[in-house]
């Protein structure tokens, strides 16, 4: 499962390789559906993906 990180003052320990950087949330949450790590960014961007079961929020505050 995809592991999407949603707010700043939340510390956590996640395995990462390679990195990928956007500055377009839409653009990022596309690459993290996909597979490709996680992200931090606000409910608007990724509410529906959550509710869906697609997303999973590591870090709420």
């Amino acid at each position: 499962m995809t592991i999407a990180i949603m707010v700043t003052r939340c510390y956590s320990s996640v395995p990462v390789t390679g990195s990928i950087e956007m500055n377009n949330s839409l653009a990022l949450r596309q690459a993290v559906l996909g597979g490709a790590g996680i992200m931090r960014t606000p409910t608007f961007i990724v509410g529906e993906d959550i509710a869906a079961g697609r997303l999973r929020v590591m870090c709420e505050g």
